[in-house]
């Protein structure tokens, strides 16, 4: 008889061991924590995490499973329509469909020293930068060397936006005047500042001599200022087209804004700074844009294309990250480029396959993004001068530099 009930109570409390291990570890939410112990993997805290995902079939073929990785993104302008974010967004949708990475936070940061140094010092895995600002880095001598390079994105394009009543048509004529800026953060690292300082050097003008700069927190701001004569210029930087600039254009009812070429000696500008490539967007994408002419410059529906300068942003990362992960973000974001212009065409932050290995200037390249771009015959094997055109993923030798093609 006390056999009997040793062995209702036994199965009492089995029924009781299973149904609680199922409700606490093998549903979907929990399933990871409790079959991956032994993965590279760190219990998230799921307050501020933007995304997370995993998914059965990586267990049960074993793969390995990539710990949550911070993802750093500075913020330049608060509009909750910023296009960096909503490109960011997609970027990271991407990862947590193409890969073992198991989830993604965004870090928020107003301040890119700071997002710098934290990168260097491991507490960011991933950072979203702008060119511009990554030599400023490394020019002031920052600490950079836990850094390496990923890939390039998106690109920026320059704006110049004046009013018609002011009759400027060209950056020389920023001379004596004042040119309005977005700085949210008072930092020493302003986005604005450095491009349009390393810009109107070639001009031979310097702040604070030549032009001024006012700074304001919105874009709409700069308005009231450019509209009440504060200010005489607005210098901005942001995707093609800009959703900024057609919010402000589409509410530009009696015409009175005017975006100025900006051109500068090119040949000079290349020699000092070579990651600023001559470009022009066409004005009937601006939404609202209507013909002007000032001066010497006509701008009209047929005629719509005004001279600026682009810039790419790109992701650095740690040294510390694993190759294995640079390698599939590298691989991710290059197979899925149709997807993510695709999702991002209202902002138009398009990528192009062939600019992903980008320019690192300084910065190694994270092993497992070169790597990538071996395979993809991005980069050759030997850094002999004849092979740095070679086409292909072998190696380079006199019998490989014989039968291949060169470009």
């Amino acid at each position: 008889m006390y056999k009997k009930i040793y062995v209702i109570i036994l199965i009492l409390i089995l029924f009781y061991l299973y149904n609680n291990l199922y409700n606490t570890y093998l549903n979907r939410e929990n399933f990871y924590t409790f079959f991956l112990p032994f993965y590279e993997y760190e219990i998230p805290d799921k307050k501020n995490i933007y995304n997370t995902k995993i998914s059965n079939l990586n267990y049960l073929k074993k793969e390995f499973i990539y710990r949550p990785l911070k993802f750093g993104l500075v913020l330049f302008d608060m509009n909750e329509d910023n296009s960096n974010i909503k490109f960011i967004n997609n970027i990271i949708k991407i990862l947590l469909k193409s890969t073992n990475i198991l989830n993604i936070e965004i870090v928020y940061l107003k301040n890119m020293e700071i997002a710098s140094k934290m990168l260097n010092n491991n507490k960011l895995d991933i950072l979203y930068c702008t060119t511009p600002i990554l030599n400023s880095l490394i020019n002031n001598k920052l600490s950079i060397e836990n850094i390496d390079y990923i890939c390039s994105l998106n690109f920026e394009y320059m704006y110049l936006i004046s009013n018609t009543m002011n009759r400027y048509n060209n950056i020389k004529d920023i001379k004596g005047k004042k040119i309005g800026i977005l700085n949210i953060n008072n930092s020493t690292f302003i986005k604005y500042k450095i491009i349009l300082d390393e810009i109107t050097i070639v001009l031979g003008y310097k702040e604070g001599i030549d032009y001024e700069i006012e700074y304001s927190s919105t874009i709409n701001n700069l308005m009231f200022k450019l509209d009440n004569k504060l200010i005489d210029f607005i210098f901005y930087t942001d995707s093609y087209p800009s959703a900024d600039l057609n919010r402000i254009f589409k509410n530009d009812i009696y015409n009175k804004y005017f975006i100025i070429p900006i051109k500068v000696n090119n040949k000079l500008l290349s020699s000092t700074i070579r990651y600023y490539v001559p470009s022009t967007v066409d004005l009937n994408f601006i939404e609202n844009y209507l013909p002007k002419k000032i001066g010497n410059t006509t701008q009209t529906r047929n005629k719509p294309n005004i001279e600026t300068y682009k810039y790419q942003n790109v992701i650095c990362c740690t040294k510390n990250l694993n190759k294995k992960i640079g390698y599939e973000i590298t691989k991710a974001i290059y197979n899925n480029i149709n997807i993510i212009n695709k999702n991002n065409i209202d902002s138009n932050t398009r990528m192009y396959k062939y600019n992903m290995i980008g320019s690192p200037m300084s910065i190694k390249y994270n092993q497992g993004a070169f790597d990538f771009y071996i395979e993809k015959g991005f980069i050759t094997y030997n850094p002999r001068k004849e092979c740095k055109y070679l086409v292909g993923n072998k190696k380079c030798t006199d019998n490989i530099l014989m039968n291949m093609k060169l470009i």
